[in-house]
């Protein structure tokens, strides 16, 4: 029998298809026996749940459901209480359900996988159950496989970069985890989540939870998997890699969308429309969000260009700054063009607002700053600048708003998230 695990919060009920439409793609592709195990919490609704149990019957399966606010209330009080205090983490505390794994399923089950929502089965099941540990507690493809990128992994990873070589940076959405081997290592319910948490509040600056603590917890001491184990499609889209379809495929981030020339998102509606989630509400979404997207479309592109024209004018006899991270300066350079004399600032300094405090008192009138960087992080920096008599839009500008395209293609992912 193998076993394999999801998590699961989904407040506005439209999050539980991701977790069917991977589900689907799993059994119909997988010709073992199967037990589907979903940890979730008081927000899975009723209507929901019969829909994954009509999954795996349709295949003759079986499904065990877990609800943390009934079997763990306590670790995940402890966790909510505690994790508000990073400051810049993504997703939901969802995301910290996996932790909890080896305390609900009974000693007989020796190992399972576990699965984030956003991945699509594409290969037999059982090829990766029957992968040999070696000895190790769990296994997981590190990214550097996946996103042959070590610039980006560097500059992704938010915990001290003393403890991890980034070549060994694991992604979490995809685990095979030695049960037996994790109930030794953390012998009390509970503590490998706590232990967890312990480890994001050490690191402040984390923004990816789970498996943040996951890599500091077990360096050194995991299964490395190939890469077609968990196919980043932000990867193989950028570098149009659709040859090889064989393999999991992880959505993670805004790479799922309504481009239908993208195989990728090609695959993934195949499995979907076969899922009881696809249905006439859900087309009756997905229709009303597209309309309220392309009228959103045509506003952000039209103060964009407003804006546009604002930051030539500004910048025309001053110098421009940009507050951007490593990782995306290529991508700001292609909106924006390269001058000689720009000033670049990392924005992933702890200290970078003070330096730019210090320039304007310095150098005022002089300087344009483009800040390019997330949005909830400029409106944070945006009350700084304003405190000390600067103004928006003449003294510094939201870099993203000026990438329209950028912010496109965020609202037609959004489309398929409200389906």
């Amino acid at each position: 029998m193998i076993h394999v695990c999801y998590a699961l919060r989904d407040e506005s009920g439209r999050y539980s298809k991701f977790v069917g439409t991977s589900m689907l793609s799993l059994l119909e592709n997988t010709n073992s026996e199967v037990t589907i195990h979903l940890i979730h919490d008081s927000t899975l609704s009723v209507e929901n749940r019969s829909r994954f149990i009509k999954i795996v019957e349709k295949f003759n399966r079986q499904i065990m459901f877990y609800n943390v606010d009934d079997l763990a209330a306590d670790s995940i009080r402890y966790a909510e209480t505690k994790l508000p205090e990073t400051k810049n983490f993504r997703g939901t505390i969802a995301a910290m359900y996996r932790l909890l794994i080896s305390d609900f399923l009974s000693n007989e089950i020796k190992r399972i996988i576990y699965l984030d929502a956003d991945t699509i089965i594409n290969l037999d099941i059982a090829e990766l159950w029957n992968i040999n540990l070696k000895n190790f507690p769990i296994a997981a493809t590190p990214h550097f496989f996946a996103f042959p990128d070590l610039d980006i992994i560097q500059n992704s990873i938010q915990i001290d970069s003393d403890k991890i070589d980034p070549h060994d940076y694991f992604n979490s959405g995809v685990l095979i985890l030695d049960l037996n081997k994790i109930k030794k290592l953390f012998n009390t319910k509970g503590k490998l989540l706590n232990s967890c948490v312990d480890i994001l509040l050490k690191n402040p600056r984390n923004n990816s939870l789970d498996q943040d603590a996951l890599n500091i917890l077990f360096k050194d001491n995991f299964f490395k998997l190939p890469s077609k184990f968990n196919r980043l499609v932000s990867w193989i889209n950028l570098t149009s890699d659709y040859k090889n379809t064989y393999g999991i495929y992880h959505y993670v981030g805004n790479t799922l969308d309504t481009n239908f020339q993208l195989p990728t998102n090609r695959i993934w509606f195949e499995y979907f429309f076969k899922t009881p989630f696809a249905t006439p509400d859900s087309f009756g979404n997905l229709f009303e969000s597209f309309n309220q997207t392309i009228l959103v479309c045509q506003q952000v592109i039209e103060n964009s260009c407003n804006i546009f024209r604002k930051m030539i004018k500004a910048s025309a006899n001053r110098r421009r700054v940009f507050w951007v991270s490593p990782e995306d300066q290529t991508l700001i350079f292609e909106e924006f063009g390269h001058r000689d004399d720009d000033i670049i600032i990392n924005a992933t300094r702890d200290d970078a607002l003070q330096i730019i405090i210090q320039m304007f008192e310095k150098f005022r009138g002089y300087i344009v700053v483009l800040i390019c960087t997330s949005r909830s992080k400029f409106y944070d920096i945006h009350d700084h600048l304003s405190s000390i008599g600067l103004i928006e839009n003449v003294d510094f500008f939201n870099g993203l708003e000026l990438i329209s395209t950028q912010q496109i293609r965020a609202d037609f992912n959004r489309i398929i998230r409200d389906m």
